[in-house]
């Protein structure tokens, strides 16, 4: 598969993240696999912590080395925090240490985002919340993703 159909695979799924969240008002947490030969395998994620959010992203970790996909995505809702790069890694680490998420922090704000990965790298693709009318607003895209659901085809 060329990288001109996984960007369009990237753009369906950022698409129909937006329509379902125009529709039915929320994103329910899911994974998406490109396997090799282009079928695309969709697998809910449930989490209601930190602990099972962990659990959930170490298996699909392990169901991407055992598939060796061409790309995996997750879509979600999210809480996201402004931090100055200076602070993000110092920020992270008392985060991990207190057990605590980005929506324990005060800075936050509601997004949806789109995590798109493959052996070239990743993009996330986040919109802000606008729950009275169902839209997603203020897109941004960004190769430099770090996080929980970051390096997922790490071999």
């Amino acid at each position: 598969m060329e990288k001109e159909e996984l960007h369009k695979i990237k753009e369906m799924l950022f698409t129909t993240m937006k329509e379902t969240f125009k529709k039915d008002g929320e994103v329910l947490p899911l994974a998406v696999i490109v396997k090799q030969d282009g079928q695309l395998d969709y697998i809910p994620m449930r989490f209601s912590n930190q602990l099972e959010k962990q659990i959930m992203t170490q298996q699909i970790k392990m169901m991407c080395q055992q598939l060796n996909p061409l790309a995996v995505a997750i879509m979600q809702e999210a809480w996201m925090a402004k931090v100055d790069k200076k602070d993000a890694d110092a920020l992270r680490k008392e985060m991990a240490e207190k057990g605590i998420g980005v929506k324990d922090l005060e800075n936050k704000k509601e997004v949806t985002i789109l995590l798109f990965e493959t052996s070239a790298g990743n993009e996330m693709i986040s919109c802000d919340i606008e729950r009275k009318d169902n839209t997603l607003v203020n897109e941004v895209r960004t190769n430099e993703v770090k996080g929980i659901f970051s390096n997922l085809l790490s071999r």
